[in-house]
Formats: structure tokens, sequence, C-alpha cells
């Protein structure tokens, strides 16, 4: 095929697909189209000039991530409404074409641009002017929001802090935390500031590890700033949530695991480089309840890739497990912490059970009359909201006894079977309830998500919003509304799955790069995904914060290369 020839055939096919792709997302503005047109355009010729350059793998692979994205954004397309199935057939397929292109086309710059692994010899000096830029924006939202943002959830940990029956429903760790701070200034500024400083300290160290592995300083300043800038950093910094020190942790276990693969398992061997491990694994396991099943399942693949420093890792994993069966053995017994409410744990199973009782789907009558002895079936469908669970399980009605501590596998069995029996419905319900998890387009009305807060909860305790400045709150209050404006400028910066996706993508370059223990970078923050994904109680950002951290890092790694590895795509 001539150049002319080349040319003309990349003109018309990008002409297609980005016809497809207009459709398929409803875009209406001829400006749109003509930009996407070209953009288009140079992905496609600059993927021809490569082809030799990539694998079977490489295909099936970023086909993969394309349909991925393309469900994951699907809108109403109105332009499509009424149309044939065949025209919505053709359009996703111009639509998968025009993705694949711009996949693999950034998948080959990124693979050409690479910096080369070092250890340097860096100041710690370093990790507090990665910092500075979070040292300086994130008090502005504590002014702003003096003494910080507290919900009924900040509450319920504030009361037990303050003297009320301990409870392991929130992790008793970030209770006792508050208990401690409080010692020092009986206010929530006084949680809020520590929260700031652990984040400032947190990403400070992680871009001087960066750092150290070779990437220049103006890029590591430009993410610095950038973390420091997103609303999600500065809002959480000053909210008194246990979610938030939980994906911190997330985000400093990831880098010690990005410093396990470039070191080969042997930066584990290093006393310094113990301590951090073992102070991000604490914090992962004791601020969320999720996050012990998260490092044991992570430590048994981390024993796979490297049972050569079995030595260093097993000692490390028994001291962690052994410190977790202590706290929530005896010193949960000396302190009488009253367990958390297994109910918890049935948010996906309840809302496929009221997704089937709404639309009258197939029951025995002794699959509705253990139901109904649970919750009303009436009330199952004036209560039922198909992306949240809790006003079902909050109601004053449901009744906790008909399922524990003695009825559970009655529950399993009623609810496996009535799922045999319908289907469809509780594959629906399911999509629903976790679409924050998967969907990247905001689903309208119901399932919009939550994202932050900035009031403070009626509460018993005389903790009231206080102005330390008028312009400073309405500033910040501004800077968060503009972060959620609908469509895509919140899709991008609040949207934890299309978070994730990026994540993963770069995971996969990374892949290229280091080879098949790379992965493991990836493991961690995919299992708490995992676990949010089988127990989502409602669409909420906070539960996936992490996602956003670690991606911010995961771009930055896939950057870093080997000096033996080819740079062939393959």
């Amino acid at each position: 095929m001539n150049n002319q020839t080349r040319f003309l055939v990349t003109i018309f096919l990008s002409a297609l697909a980005s016809l497809g792709l207009g459709y398929f997302f409803d875009v209406k503005e001829w400006i749109l189209y003509v930009f996407i047109f070209l953009v288009g355009v140079i992905a496609i010729h600059f993927v021809n000039k490569n082809l030799s350059t990539y694998t079977i793998g490489n295909y099936i692979i970023i086909s993969l991530f394309s349909i991925f994205l393309l469900v994951s954004t699907k809108g109403e397309q109105l332009l499509l409404q009424g149309n044939h199935f065949i025209l919505y057939l053709l359009v996703f397929l111009l639509g998968f074409i025009y993705v694949n292109f711009i996949l693999l086309a950034i998948l080959t710059i990124v693979l050409r641009y690479k910096v080369e692994s070092k250890e340097l010899e860096i100041s710690k000096f370093r990790i507090l002017i990665y910092g500075l830029p979070t040292i300086l924006i994130a008090p502005l939202y504590l002014i702003a929001f003096f003494p910080g943002v507290l919900t009924p959830d900040s509450f319920a940990q504030w009361g037990q802090a303050h003297g009320a029956p301990y409870n392991n429903w929130h992790p008793l760790m970030y209770t006792l935390l508050i208990e401690t701070l409080i010692q020092i200034i009986d206010s929530p500024a006084i949680v809020a500031g520590f929260q700031i400083l652990l984040m400032v300290l947190i990403f400070g160290y992680c871009l001087y590890r960066f750092e150290l592995r070779g990437v220049p300083r103006k890029i590591l300043y430009i993410v610095a700033i950038v973390l420091a800038l997103l609303p999600m950093n500065g809002i959480y910094s000053v909210t008194v949530w246990k979610d938030i020190l939980y994906n911190l942790f997330l985000l400093l276990f990831t880098m010690n695991i990005i410093e396990m693969v470039l070191s080969k398992g042997r930066w584990i061997s290093k006393s310094g480089n113990i301590s951090v491990f073992i102070f991000s694994s604490l914090g992962l396991i004791f601020f969320r309840h999720n996050g012990f099943p998260v490092f044991l399942v992570f430590s048994m693949f981390l024993f796979l890739a490297y049972w050569r420093q079995w030595k260093q890792l097993l000692p490390i994993t028994l001291s962690i497990v052994i410190v977790h069966s202590i706290y929530t053995g005896p010193i949960f017994e000396a302190l009488k912490v009253r367990d958390s409410d297994p109910n918890e744990l049935l948010s996906i199973p309840s809302q496929q059970l009221a997704n089937v009782i709404v639309h009258d789907g197939i029951m025995t009558e002794g699959q509705k009359n253990y139901i109904n002895e649970i919750f009303p079936l009436a009330m199952w469908k004036e209560y039922y909201h198909p992306y949240t669970s809790d006003p079902i399980k909050f109601s004053d009605e449901y009744n906790r006894e008909a399922i524990f501590p003695n009825r559970f596998n009655e529950y399993l069995k009623v609810w496996w079977s009535v799922s045999l029996q319908n289907p469809t419905l509780v594959i629906d319900a399911f999509v629903k309830q976790t679409s924050i998890v998967w969907q990247i387009n905001e689903p309208e009305g119901l399932g919009q998500q939550s994202t932050y807060v900035t009031y403070i909860h009626e509460n018993k305790y005389g903790i009231e919003r206080i102005t330390v400045s008028e312009n400073i709150r309405n500033m910040m209050t501004e800077y968060l509304e503009v972060s959620k404006t609908e469509g895509v400028v919140k899709m991008v910066i609040w949207r934890p799955a299309l978070h994730m996706f990026i994540a993963l993508y770069f995971g996969y370059i990374a892949y290229l790069r280091f080879g098949m223990k790379s992965l493991l970078v990836l493991l961690p923050f995919m299992l708490n995904i995992m676990s949010i994904f089988v127990a989502v109680p409602a669409q909420s950002y906070r539960y996936l914060y992490g996602t956003t951290l670690v991606m911010v890092i995961i771009i930055l790694y896939s950057f870093l290369s080997e000096k033996e590895k080819s740079k062939n795509v393959s």
C-alpha cells in the first residue's frame, strides 16, 4: 500500500469511526466532530506506523479495555433511540475501532518515553518539599470549614471517644486515635490536623521515592501540586471519617509494593524499609474492616512472587497477623467492644431480594413468609432504593433477629433459591447497586453518587461551625462546587470507575515493561475494589477514594523502566 492510499484509508476510517463515536456518545456540536476526527487521524496514522511492534496479546487486552470503556461510559444514546438493533451494533463497532486506535497510540507513546530506574542518594528533606503544596492548601479547608466536617458516622466514633461504650461497627482503631488526639485539644480540628499531617507525609514520601528512582523533579513538582489541588484531598483531609486514613495507608502500601517490584524483592531486606512496610500494613488492616482480608490475600501472592525473601516476609506477615489477633481478641475483650453489625455485609442480597419483590418476581409462599419476617413485603416495595440499601437496613421495622445469629443459613438458602428463580432481576439489582465501582458514566436521578459534605451534623457535643474567614469559606465552597459540575468535569474528578480504568491501563503498560510480577502493584487496590464490590451499601465516593490516589502513582510507575528491557511493545 503506497503512502497516498494509506492516507486515504486513514481519512476514511477516521471519518467513519468518529461518526460512530459521536453517535454513541450523543455528540451534537459539529466542532466536536471535527476535533474527534482530527485526533482519530493522528492516532490511526501513528498506530499504522507501529503495527510491527504489537503482539496478539496487546490487541486482545486493548480490545477488552475498549469494550469496558464504551460499556461503562454509555449514556442514554438519544441520537440512536428508535433505530434498528443493527444500527446500534454498527455504532458500537465504529466506536470500538476508534477507542482501540486511541488506546494503542497512547500505549506506544508511553512505552517510548521512559525513565531509567536508578537508586540515587537524596535528602529525606525532599519529603517535606513534595508535601509543601498540600501543607499550603489543605489548611485552607480547615479554615473554611472549621473545626472540621462531621457526619453521623463521625459522631458515632466521636461519642465513643468521649465515654460511650465501644463498638466495632466503625473500626475501633480510629475511635482510639480520636480519643488519644483529643487529650491534646478536645476539638475535631486536632483530628483534621493529624490527617493533614499524615497526608502531607505520605504524599511527600511517595514522590520522594520516585525521585530516588530517577523521575525528574519538574514532573514530581507538578504531581505534588495536582495532589494538593484535587478537591477530594482537601475536603477529606478535614473530614472525620476512618475511610480517609485507610485510603492514605492503601496508597503508602502500594508505593511499598512498587519498591518491591523495582528491586526484585530486595527492598524488604533493609530495616528502615521493613518499618515502613509494617507501618503501612497496620494502617491498612486497622482503619477499615475490609483491610485485613485485603492484606491476607495480597500476602499470599507476595509470598508466591518473592519466595526467596521468605526469611523477611514470613516473620513480618506473622507479626502483623498476631498483632491483629491480639487486638481483636484480648484487647477487644478488655475494652468490652461490641461486635459490628453483620447485616452490613448483606447489602447486595437485600437489594436483590427487594428488586424481586418490587417487580413481583417468582417466589414460593414459604420464601415470601420468611422474607416478610425480615421486613414486611409491602415495605420492601416502599423503601427499596435501587442504588442504596440504607432505607431498608436502617428501618425500625427491619428484623435482624430473623437472620442473626441463628437463621443465617436459612437466609442464604432463601436468597440463593430466589436468585435462581429470578436471574434477570437479581443481576439488574447487582449492576445498579455496584455502579459506583464499575460505571464511569454516572447514572442519572437516584443513581447519583455522594461526593463530599461540608456540614457538621446536629449533635449533643456542642460542636458547631465556626466562621474563621468568610472569604476563604466562600472560595473553597465555590471550588468544591465547580469540581462536581455535572458532565465531564464531575466524571473526570469524582468518578472512581474512571480512575480504576486509568490505573489498570497504565498498570498494563507497567506489566509490558516489568513483567508478570509488576501486576502485584495493582493487587492491593483491586482487592479493595473487589471487597467493596461484594458489599457496597451506597453510592459514596469515599469507599473508593484510594483508587484515585493509587492511580496517580501507577501512572508515574508506568514511565519507569529497567535497562535490560526491550523497547518493543511485546
